[in-house]
């Protein structure tokens, strides 16, 4: 839908300028002082939620005049499985944030909040799609991004720029988000928003896979961070957080690709046909990855003190890194949902959960003695070896070879240059 990838747009660009903001802001110290005292919070709500909100939506739509007791009762669900998760959390904050200083451990525990405000506001708003609400639900997506853009400069007006003042704001915020999700959802959804047992099996009976199924990806992508908070100090965190944020400045573009590929191979109903399409569209999204990587990493150099500041100079080597290994992940996610549309999801698990594997041990061997740099150099191995893997299982599932799947023939090559040609000129 035009609507949707709109606003993915929207929200992509949305995170960008509040990341270019908090870093002029909080400065390196503050920035890498936020990035800590949300990054646990965050996994723990992500973990909590059990995939019942995607659970929520597929009951939703198979029975609409019961949305709202599917969501009411994933809600109840993922509220429970919260407490124990937080409680750990709260006990092991200080071994977790071991580099952060006494008021940013205590922050962190008092963010734990996140977890069931993250709940009470997503399990509604994703259901819209259940009914097929897809305008307020595109609305409610885009809230939290402008959310932050007001804390910070409301942060910034009253003179109380700090990362616990603005990660407080968050929270705050997400009281005003939960009304408007609630609100959205009831005037949409039917039946009584009220929890029912009997849901909770069917709900985790589909929600369980939907997390195995994604949390080698999100660690994937949050291991380092996680990692650096005990051991990283503020100031260096914050200069990680900035070289991923330019890293990911590409990221839109493919996720739209990966969106349309994924249910038009799906809806094919030929495998020959379907593997084609695959592998024209992995070949040419290649070309279009490696042409843009270039770009941002020529631009590296200055865009990152011009965008974000000068004191973020440090940022420079580890976003060189980071800007291929972005551009692997970003392939990665083509080839992924190629590969579910394909039918075969279990084939994205076990190769996100070999990156994962590469993270972990390439974390433990290069942080300490490199730093950020270390952990930039396990970010673009990871990538690196799960594109390895999703290529060769590819490979085996269309029947195509690697060079049929890596290359553009010369026709395709002048077409796709030709493209590119004109967008530009239409930009300009």
């Amino acid at each position: 839908m035009a609507g949707v990838a709109v606003a993915n747009a929207l929200i992509a660009l949305v995170g960008f300028c509040t990341g270019i903001l908090s870093a002029r802001l909080l400065g390196r110290r503050g920035r890498g002082e936020l990035a800590a005292i949300q990054i646990w919070p965050n996994v723990i709500a992500l973990v909590a939620l059990m995939g019942t909100h995607e659970a929520a939506v597929y009951y939703g739509a198979k029975s609409p005049s019961r949305a709202r007791t599917y969501a009411a009762s994933a809600l109840a669900l993922t509220l429970i499985a919260d407490v124990p998760l937080v409680i750990a959390g709260y006990l092991a904050m200080p071994l977790l944030l071991s580099a952060q200083n006494r008021a940013i451990i205590s922050a962190a525990r008092v963010y734990l909040l996140f977890p069931f405000l993250l709940d009470c506001y997503g399990i509604p708003a994703s259901s819209l799609r259940a009914v097929r609400a897809f305008r307020p639900w595109n609305q409610i997506r885009i809230a939290p991004g402008l959310g932050l853009i007001g804390v910070l400069v409301f942060a910034w007006l009253t003179g109380c720029i700090s990362p616990v003042f603005v990660a407080f704001g968050i929270l705050a915020f997400y009281i005003v988000l939960i009304a408007q999700s609630m609100f959205s959802f009831s005037k949409h959804a039917e039946g009584r928003f009220v929890p029912d047992r009997s849901c909770w099996r069917p709900l985790l009976v589909y929600g369980l896979p939907c997390v195995f199924a994604s949390l080698p990806q999100m660690l994937n992508f949050r291991l380092d961070q996680m990692v650096m908070t005990s051991i990283v100090a503020p100031a260096e965190l914050g200069l990680y957080v900035v070289a991923v944020a330019w890293s990911g400045a590409s990221a839109p573009l493919f996720g739209a690709i990966s969106a349309v590929l994924f249910p038009r191979i799906a809806g094919e109903s030929d495998p020959q046909e379907r593997s084609r399409i695959f592998a024209y569209t992995a070949r040419n999204s290649l070309v279009m990855v490696f042409l843009l990587s270039i770009l941002v990493f020529v631009a590296t150099p200055w865009a990152v003190p011009l965008l974000f500041g000068r004191s973020f100079i440090g940022s420079i080597p580890s976003a060189l890194l980071l800007v291929p290994a972005a551009g692997v992940s970003a392939f990665n996610l083509i080839l992924e949902d190629g590969i579910r549309g394909l039918g075969n999801p279990v084939v994205v698990t076990w190769s996100e959960f070999g990156g994962l594997l590469v993270t972990a041990i390439l974390l433990a061997l290069l942080l300490r003695p490199l730093g950020i740099v270390g952990a930039a150099i396990a970010s673009l191995c990871a990538y690196s070896a799960v594109s390895v893997l999703l290529l060769f299982q590819a490979r085996a599932l269309t029947g195509i070879g690697l060079r049929q799947l890596l290359l553009p023939t010369r026709e395709e090559l002048v077409t796709e240059l030709g493209r590119v040609r004109s967008a530009i000129r239409a930009a300009i």
